[in-house]
């Protein structure tokens, strides 16, 4: 009966795995941003990457091989990579800077045949066959989203021409690796307009919301959020009657890949959502399928300054000048994409909140921003904050870095009331150019992070470092420092003795120089074009919880499951032992003495 069940469970295993293209004893894989399938001999890229363990499969398909289907070529290198550096997931890839090879490149294969005419930047190539190619029409889907919440609107019209891809450096979390050089756009120069990709699609969403204050999105590929100004002056439909009332516009463009079908490329595109409530603008993407991959560009223009900006998802997002609002609150935010902020028509602000939750960091550029009440700069994860302003007066500066983020402050010059920094993680919290003074400082450690504000010259400082402290604090205080050292953590002064600093001097030392002084980052260059940025997202099958722990949260429940495993062996031992006793007991084995 047993063995029965196991081989009806076979057949149907059987039954559902896919069809495979390749001939018995060939394994199939694809590459990421492929549209096709090709056949090798080993086992294919895949897996987890783990620095201490050797992988053993990363075979690729070849330069110079043909599809499974042999409707396609590669003609440029490949490589087994870590494809999403959150989970360092393995994927066959074709070879570019932002991928990390694990394993050396498969050997080109020769190939006599002429290539077909192609882009300069194609990887693949569609080899010609012997079915005419067919030609499609892309339609963009235009949706008028009103207050209301009516019923939308749809009208046809053609796509363009597809924009140029621009690929941009990501600053580094670590804080001795530089950044390229700033290169900040101009308001005044002229937008190039982002239209649909080459066989791809194209969505827009007409916005008659009124007040809106904030947007939240959770998508992959690039976001662009944009001012009312860089919309009108795209074309001169934009500035047309129909648009008086529209308060923003939302553009999608997408593709699978150059020589995926526009069906394919419109699949995409309606994955994604938009819904408009308590004067938020929210964009999501529904993953459809296990495996998700292709170029997508999110542009949203909006004609009122916003207040709250939030990124949940991977994609990387540009919040250009004349977006944000001036004299209001600001609250920005991402988790697992970098996010970039041009505060370049901001002057003063009530508060200025920014966090980094995930692996995603934020790069935060004020040259105009002069008076702030506040400004909190939290760092929950591997994503790192970088804020560049120039001569600002601040009252309250809150620093918090939790995880192995930093948290780096370049200025001119400063002036603040009071400032807090916070360590309970390996990032650390430094002022990195400039000078400043201060009235009050406290500076908490509770990680192996540093506090480096040695350029603020304060009046008061406090620091405490508790037991599990192991980072420094370097400060510079005139009048006292006080202190409470718990950990083997240490308290540095620059410059000058204070007036009153403590009186029992372990892990208390005076330095001569800046230790900051090591730090050369400059932000990240601004895009001059608006261009999508491929993406790979996968989603866990059938919802299990398991697939959403971690490496680390898996190893503590085993590690847990073990210990109860012993304590209830233990307890049973005990119980075997009590109950040994009371039968020999009530068979008069232990006699009373007399």
């Amino acid at each position: 009966m047993r063995s029965g069940v196991l081989f009806a469970l076979a057949v149907a295993v059987a039954a559902l795995a896919p069809d495979s293209n390749c001939p018995d004893g060939l394994n199939e894989v694809s590459l990421l941003n492929s549209g096709a399938s090709y056949c090798i001999t080993e086992h294919p890229c895949s897996g987890i990457y783990r620095s201490d363990k050797p992988p053993t499969k990363t075979a690729c398909p070849a330069e110079g091989q043909v599809s499974s289907k042999g409707d396609r070529l590669i003609i440029k290198p490949t490589c087994c990579a870590i494809i999403n550096n959150s989970t360092n997931v393995l994927g066959c890839v074709f070879e570019a800077a932002k991928y990390t090879c694990i394993a050396p490149s498969p050997s080109p294969i020769p190939t006599a045949q002429p290539l077909p005419p192609h882009s300069a930047n194609a990887a693949e190539v569609k080899l010609v066959t012997t079915a005419p190619p067919t030609t499609e029409v892309v339609i963009a889907k235009e949706v008028s989203v009103g207050a209301s919440g009516g019923d939308a609107t749809t009208t046809a019209s053609p796509t363009t021409a597809s924009p140029t891809v621009v690929v941009l450096p990501v600053t580094q979390s670590s804080p001795t690796t530089a950044s390229p050089t700033v290169v900040v756009l101009p308001v005044t120069q002229s937008a190039t307009q982002a239209t649909a990709l080459a066989s791809g699609a194209h969505r827009k969403w007409n916005i008659e919301e009124d007040n809106l204050i904030a947007i939240e999105t959770n998508v992959p590929g690039r976001v662009f959020v944009s001012s009312w100004t860089r919309w009108l002056s795209l074309s001169a439909e934009n500035r047309k009657p129909k648009y008086e009332y529209i308060t923003a516009v939302v553009e999608i463009s997408g593709s699978i890949g150059a020589n995926a079908s526009s069906d394919a490329s419109q699949t995409l595109i309606d994955q994604f959502t938009l819904t408009v409530d308590n004067s938020t603008i929210f964009v999501d993407f529904n993953a459809s399928g296990i495996h998700n991959d292709g170029d997508v560009l999110v542009e949203i223009y909006v004609q009122s300054p916003l207040e709250r900006i939030a990124m949940h998802g991977s994609a990387e997002a540009f919040v250009e000048a004349g977006v944000l609002a001036s004299k209001r609150p600001l609250s920005l935010s991402t988790a697992t994409g970098d996010l970039y902020i041009d505060l370049a028509n901001v002057t003063n602000a009530t508060s200025v909140t920014v966090a980094a939750t995930d692996v995603g960091s934020v790069q935060l550029l004020g040259p105009t921003l002069t008076t702030a009440t506040s400004v909190s700069l939290t760092s929950n994860g591997d994503g790192s904050i970088f804020a560049f302003l120039k001569t600002a007066s601040i009252t309250n500066v809150t620093s918090r870095a939790y995880g192995y983020g930093d948290i780096h402050i370049y200025s001119t010059s400063l002036t603040v009331e009071n400032v807090y920094s916070s360590v309970d993680g390996s990032g650390s919290v430094v002022y990195a150019s400039g000078a400043g003074v201060c009235q009050k400082q406290q500076v908490e450690i509770s990680g192996v992070g540093n506090v480096e504000s040695s350029r603020l010259l304060c009046v008061d400082t406090n620091v405490k470092i508790d037991y599990s402290g192991r980072g420094d604090a370097i400060v510079q205080s005139s009048n006292s420092i006080t202190t409470d050292v718990r950990g083997p953590g240490n308290v540095l002064y620059f410059n000058s003795t204070p007036i009153k600093y403590p009186a029992y001097k372990k892990h208390y030392y005076e330095i001569k120089d800046v230790d900051a002084n090591k730090l050369n980052e400059t932000s990240v260059v601004w895009p001059t074009s608006h261009a999508p940025n491929a993406f790979h997202v996968e989603v866990t099958s059938n919802g299990s919880w398991l697939d959403t722990v971690s490496v680390d949260d898996l190893d503590r429940i085993i590690l847990l499951g073990c210990l109860l495993f012993l304590l209830l062996i233990l307890l049973y031992i005990l119980y075997r032992c009590y109950k040994r006793y009371k039968d020999n007991k009530d068979h008069g084995e232990y006699q009373r003495l007399q």
